[in-house]
């Protein structure tokens, strides 16, 4: 069971049918002797896009939560004790863990989390909130704050403590989320497309 709609001026034909009820090569056969070679036909299904695009999308937030996974764990590792006693020496006013943590959290804040920052910006643009700016604010407040009390320490001798660590794992939980949200949209999609 199936129909067509003839479009001459692009040379196209739109056929819709019940894949249940109807092979596509029946189709396929049918508009091309019907048409004495006038239509070549080329099958497109409305839903490999879509599946192609969730897979594109859980890939790219799964290496997106991996890379700021394997760069954050470190971060929190050094405020351990037994760890921090290796890289808690001094590098002129600088102490080392915290410039280890500053570099690593900058890739984090920056690399890994731009995509907060542009879906924030277009948020704001549109005169709305969403959590990327949420996401965005947060993370950025302890960044600059840990920037801020590391250079003062460094100038005045009297250091504050950071919180690099805290913007980096948050930016990790959230990609972890992201991940689980993409995988879910993907498997109720296909849950859908079964039915």
């Amino acid at each position: 069971m199936w129909n067509f709609v003839v479009n001459d001026a692009v040379s196209e034909i739109e056929v819709v049918f019940v894949p249940e009820a109807t092979g596509l090569r029946s189709i396929v056969d049918a508009v091309e002797s019907q048409s004495s070679g006038k239509f070549k036909v080329h099958v497109w299904n409305p839903y490999s896009r879509t599946v192609s695009d969730d897979a594109r999308e859980a890939s790219k937030m799964f290496h997106l939560f991996i890379s700021s996974l394997i760069l954050s764990v470190p971060v929190f590792l050094i405020r351990l004790p037994y760890i921090n006693c290796f890289v808690n020496k001094n590098l002129g006013p600088f102490i080392i863990s915290d410039l280890l943590k500053w570099v690593l959290v900058s890739i984090v804040q920056f690399v890994i989390g731009k995509r907060f920052y542009v879906a924030a910006y277009r948020a704001l643009r549109n005169g709305s909130t969403n959590m990327d700016v949420l996401v965005a604010l947060g993370t950025s407040a302890s960044y600059f704050y840990s920037v801020c009390a590391l250079l003062y320490g460094a100038i005045t001798g009297f250091s504050s403590p950071t919180y690099f660590e805290t913007s980096s794992m948050l930016i990790t939980f959230v990609l972890f989320g992201k991940c689980l949200e993409v995988v879910a949209k993907g498997k109720t999609s296909d849950a859908i497309k079964e039915e």
